[in-house]
C-alpha cells in the first residue's frame, strides 16, 4: 500500500492555514522583534542624552569663553569699568544662553591678577535618562575656571 490508498496523515503549511489550524510558525517572531524594538529604542534615548549633554557643554563653554573674552578686550582700568564689564557680559552670556541660563553660574574671580580674567562657570547635567546606579550616562557637571590674559596696552613715550 501506499501512501495515497492509505491518505497522508501530513498536512501541508497551506492545508494546516486552510483548516484552521494555522501555521506552525505563526507568532513566534513578536518576542524578538519586541526585544529588537526595545533594544533599538533604548540605544536611541542613550545616543540622544550624550549628544543634548555634549551640546549643552559646547555651548555653555563658548559662551562663557565669549563673556571672558569681551571683559579681557573691554579696556576697563578702573574697578568700576571692570564691575560694569563684567555684568555686561554675564547679562550677554545669559541672553546667549536662553533657558539654559537658569542652570548655569558664571561668576568672575578676582585674584589680584590684572593681567589676566577669570571666569568660574558651574553648570548641572541635563538628564534625559533615568539614573542606573554607578553606570549614570550623564558627565561630569561643568565647573570649570575660564583664564583669559588681558593685553594692556602701555602708553609709548614721545621722544
Amino acid at each position: 500500500m501506499t501512501d495515497s490508498e492509505l491518505g497522508s496523515s501530513e498536512l501541508t503549511a497551506s492545508e494546516l492555514t486552510a483548516s484552521g489550524r494555522g501555521s506552525p510558525e505563526r507568532g513566534s517572531g513578536v518576542l524578538s522583534t519586541t526585544f529588537g524594538i526595545l533594544v533599538f529604542v533604548s540605544l536611541l534615548a542613550f545616543s540622544i542624552h550624550v549628544l543634548v549633554n555634549m551640546w549643552m557643554r559646547a555651548t555653555v563653554m563658548d559662551v562663557a569663553a565669549q563673556a571672558a573674552t569681551s571683559v579681557a578686550l573691554s579696556g576697563a582700568t578702573s574697578a568700576t569699568e571692570l564691575a560694569r564689564a563684567e555684568g555686561d557680559a554675564i547679562a550677554t552670556a545669559r541672553s546667549s544662553l536662553g533657558s539654559l541660563a537658569e542652570r548655569v553660574e558664571l561668576d568672575f574671580v578676582d585674584e589680584g591678577d590684572p593681567a589676566a580674567v577669570r571666569l568660574h562657570v558651574r553648570a548641572a547635567n541635563l538628564s534625559l535618562m533615568p539614573r542606573m546606579g554607578s553606570l549614570d550616562p550623564a558627565p561630569d557637571p561643568i565647573d570649570r575656571v575660564i583664564v583669559v590674559h588681558r593685553e594692556l596696552i602701555r602708553e609709548r613715550p614721545t621722544t
